[in-house]
């Protein structure tokens, strides 16, 4: 933040988190608000910025829907970020071509799940799973217990 003066605000800006440097805005006495606001302005007006939020603010609202609800999936709030970052659509930083399969949108998230082999009868399903379904699935083909932890249900596979 150029109005605060000379220092290293943010301490790393990491997954499409920025993680702010909590030591330094205390120890300069700036509000931590004033340097989020700022830093939402600037970041929204960013080339290829969709959207960003801050942690504060996923606690504060639904986010049921879009790409923020993934962000409000995955927030752990002892090591997520302080805002979050959405690019707009095919949008990549740090990269001439590829992708990061970091996005929330579905060319990203839309990822075949094949199986083979020991217990596993020919057919398809166009069903949407979740990463957290693969774990209590594999489960019930050894006829184990589910892992402990385990937040997801196994897959139902149709002809």
């Amino acid at each position: 933040s150029s109005l605060h003066g000379a220092g290293k605000w943010s301490e790393d800006i990491l997954n499409q988190q920025v993680y702010f440097n909590k030591m330094l805005i205390d120890e300069r006495k700036v509000s931590f608000d004033e340097i989020e606001n700022e830093s939402l302005k600037y970041l929204q007006n960013m080339e290829g910025v969709s959207s960003v939020i801050s942690s504060r603010d996923i606690d504060r609202f639904d986010y049921s829907g879009g790409p923020q609800k993934y962000i409000k999936r995955g927030f752990y709030q002892k090591r997520s970020g302080d805002i979050f970052i959405t690019f707009d659509v095919n949008w990549i930083t740090d990269k001439l071509k590829g992708t990061t399969h970091g996005s929330s949108y579905e060319y990203d998230t839309h990822v075949p799940l094949i199986w083979y082999g020991w217990k596993i009868k020919p057919g398809h399903s166009f069903i949407p799973v979740f990463i957290t379904d693969i774990a209590p699935t594999i489960s019930s083909f050894l006829d184990i217990s589910f892992p402990g932890g385990c937040t997801g249900n196994p897959i139902l596979f149709l002809k």
